[in-house]
């Protein structure tokens, strides 16, 4: 499972545990890696943390500049989210058909 949430990429260990992923640019100009900086066993909590990481980064220097970084946020997540509820996850543009 790869899911792409904002700047980061959501994996799965497989078990129990959802995993935040950076993509890290490798320094020899190959394949760029993801490197974990967060682990969580519920979906909601990465949505959370994925949200405080979008608040503490931003440059915004007024409320109403945070509050649209903000609004900006939830939509990415909300997107990814509905996508991975109808099984659009890992799918691109094409359709995948049932056998």
């Amino acid at each position: 499972m790869k899911i792409r949430i904002g700047k980061y990429t959501l994996t799965s260990d497989g078990h129990h545990n959802l995993i935040a992923n950076e993509t890290a640019k490798r320094k020899d100009g190959g394949e760029p890696s993801l490197r974990p900086v967060g682990f969580f066993s519920k979906l909601e909590h990465f949505c959370k943390w994925a949200l405080d990481q979008r608040v503490l980064k931003s440059k915004a220097e007024s409320i109403e500049e945070l509050k649209i970084e903000i609004m900006a946020a939830k939509a990415e997540i909300i997107e990814a989210v509905q996508e991975l509820e109808h099984g659009k996850v890992g799918q691109g543009k094409k359709n995948k058909k049932s056998a």
